[in-house]
């Protein structure tokens, strides 16, 4: 996939942090799925909780330029607001 030139100094590289767990067991039946993280959200994750993103530095004038580039021109803070809005109305219907 090719990336807009201008979306190129906003996306920013994820390395997972390594933990100190050693792996050990064995397994004691079949294995009957295989969990294939493809878009890197379970195991390593930029985003976490919804509230993550506005402690980002930056969020607003990234934001702002990402909307330009698809011609919103709406207030980077208040088209969020509304976007975790939703998602916590959604997550309120989902309980």
């Amino acid at each position: 996939m090719r990336v807009p030139d201008e979306l190129k100094n906003m996306l920013h590289l994820l390395r997972p942090i390594p933990t100190d767990c050693t792996p050990v067991g064995s397994l004691d039946e079949r294995i009957q799925c295989l969990l294939f993280d493809i878009y890197g959200t379970l195991f390593i994750s930029g985003s976490g909780d919804i509230g993550v993103l506005e402690k980002r530095q930056n969020f607003d004038l990234e934001f702002q330029k990402l909307l330009e580039i698809f011609g919103i021109y709406e207030d980077p803070r208040t088209l969020h607001g509304k976007f975790i809005d939703a998602i916590r109305q959604h997550h309120l219907g989902m309980k």
